[in-house]
């Protein structure tokens, strides 16, 4: 009886698992032109079918579906992924580097995503613009980019971020944008340069974000 009893439990834990982490093919039109705040032309890839993330689940990425334009025709060759219109995508995405083993830009945009960690990021060491617009995201702690030191251009703007830590961006060498309008936060705007990035992690050290300060009501504007 007490094996019976082990046995469901273990069935229990591994149906648990399979509910939680759902796995995905993502589907692709790809496109080659410049972010907002990047100057240089990128080839990536806009998701489609963003619904498959609207369920608060873990999704893993296991591959895409999509015409490559001419003169691509491999993953290998994408350089960015845009993610928008999801309605409860609260999960940052998993798999996403042995989809695109080459990504530099990261667009996650109006999806009510709540929750990333440094161990998302992690696989994308090349990672030079991260927009996470939008979304649902309260705080930034201290080793949240600690594996992607090629930053140049982070998007948090019209979150409802009201903690980060005071190291969060100090180790970032080239970060020349940054954008922390309309959170819960609202005496950080947005750096548009690297002098001006410099003042805001001054900011920051000196911990004039809390979380005692109203929410900023500005609607968040679609920019991928």
């Amino acid at each position: 009886m007490k094996m019976f009893v082990n046995f469901f439990i273990i069935i229990l834990f591994m149906s648990a698992i399979k509910i939680y982490v759902q796995t995905e093919t993502i589907d692709c039109e790809y496109n080659k032109n410049t972010w907002a705040f990047w100057s240089k032309k990128i080839y990536y890839c806009s998701v489609k079918n963003s619904d498959i993330f609207s369920n608060k689940l873990k999704v893993k990425i296991d591959g895409s579906i999509g015409q490559h334009l001419n003169g691509f025709s491999s993953n290998d060759q994408v350089e960015g992924i845009s993610i928008g219109g999801a309605t409860n995508m609260t999960n940052f995405p998993s798999n996403i580097e042995n989809v695109f083993p080459n990504l530099i830009a990261i667009g996650i945009y109006m999806v009510n995503l709540t929750h990333v960690t440094s161990e998302d990021l992690k696989p994308f060491t090349k990672l030079k613009v991260l927009y996470l617009i939008g979304n649902h995201i309260e705080s930034i702690p201290e080793n949240l980019f600690i594996h992607n030191q090629d930053l140049e251009v982070i998007r948090l703007d019209f979150n409802k971020i009201q903690d980060i830590d005071k190291n969060a961006f100090i180790h970032l060498k080239k970060l020349r944008t940054l954008h922390l309008f309309g959170n819960t936060c609202t005496s950080l705007g947005n750096a548009d340069n690297r002098d001006a990035v410099l003042k805001t992690i001054k900011k920051i050290e000196q911990d004039v974000c809390n979380s005692d300060i109203k929410t900023d009501e500005n609607s968040p504007e679609k920019e991928i």
